[in-house]
């Protein structure tokens, strides 16, 4: 309980800074200017660039898309969790299952606070740790793991590869100008 206190407080910080920026760019504005003051070039050569970045996204965030958003992607990662659990239950893990739903969503964040792109190796570690936390073994809690990542993946891309060659195809068929 005290990991998703601390896992919940660094995503609401994260997206209060975001919302901050975004609805502060002026603010954001100061911030590059003073650190040019203080010759500080390269933060504020990061801060402009985040500035500009988070100013852009204004334009797509809108209360309904926001809406629309976090209703999907809650079903996809419940959906996902609960592939987790099955899987759990599956291999006869011994996790129980509101434990098992939490330990995924929790392995994604820890992935992602690692800034690694993807998670890769830190979200795995971080499930093979929670699994054997609730006394699996480290070689069921690996292929739990590995599963559960190359599974959805895999699927990802069948999906973008699909859109690519379809999206081809009907470029191809329209006329040019």
């Amino acid at each position: 309980l005290d990991v998703l206190g601390l896992v919940l407080g660094l995503v609401g910080l994260f997206l209060g800074v975001l919302g901050w920026m975004a609805y502060r760019p002026a603010l954001m504005g100061r911030v590059v200017v003073l650190l040019r003051r203080l010759r500080a070039r390269r933060l504020a050569r990061i801060a402009r660039t985040l500035r500009d970045g988070v100013r852009g996204c204004v334009f797509w965030i809108r209360p309904l898309d926001v809406l629309v958003s976090l209703v999907l992607g809650t079903l996809a990662w419940g959906l996902t969790a609960l592939s987790f659990v099955l899987l759990l239950l599956q291999l006869d893990a011994g996790v129980p299952v509101l434990s098992g739903l939490s330990i995924y969503p929790i392995a994604m964040l820890a992935g992602a606070v690692s800034m690694i792109p993807g998670g890769l190796a830190s979200t795995e570690a971080t499930l093979v740790a929670l699994v054997t936390s609730h006394g699996a073994s480290a070689t069921l809690a690996t292929l739990a793991a590995i599963g559960i990542r190359l599974a959805p993946l895999w699927f990802a891309i069948l999906c973008g590869l699909l859109a690519v060659v379809l999206l081809e195809r009907m470029r191809g068929e329209q006329p040019s100008a």
